[in-house]
């Protein structure tokens, strides 16, 4: 199991009738789960929208496979949960930056080739942890070491 989390960009509410071109920091962000096999098909995505996010702004992604789900991977408890898929085959994670503001240099665009993404993006990079599913049930992300 993974545990994606990182503060989220400002996106427009485009769910709720705002314009795509409303100002913000990106135009829309994405994670998604892919097969590491040509053609990298994906197994699930969730966007911007779709993630539940902490009163700092901070999301919680979880990566599992159906049976390890932890109980409290799901929305109501403010974390989003992606089906890991296959485990025959590697995965891949993507993680989309979409149109970001001139003035936003935390985006994913901005990160130098070989330069950790962390450096650049600070508290927007997306960390990542394996974790148990009791672990993650007992302590959440941070029982995770995020």
């Amino acid at each position: 199991m993974l545990v994606v989390r990182g503060k989220a960009p400002t996106t427009p509410d485009t769910q709720a009738g705002q314009s795509a071109a409303t100002p913000s920091e990106l135009r829309y962000w994405s994670l998604c789960a892919n097969e590491y096999i040509k053609p990298y098909p994906v197994t699930e995505c969730v966007f911007d929208q779709q993630v539940p996010l902490d009163g700092s702004g901070y999301y919680t992604i979880v990566v599992s496979t159906p049976a390890d789900r932890p109980a409290n991977a799901t929305e109501a408890n403010g974390v989003a949960w992606l089906d890991w898929g296959r485990t025959s085959v590697d995965l891949l994670l993507l993680f989309r930056n979409m149109l970001p503001a001139a003035s936003f240099t935390q985006s994913a665009f901005s990160v130098t080739p070989g330069q950790l993404a962390t450096t650049t993006m600070g508290e927007f990079a997306p960390l990542e942890a394996t974790c148990t599913t009791a672990t993650f049930e007992s302590g959440g992300s941070a029982g995770c070491g995020l």
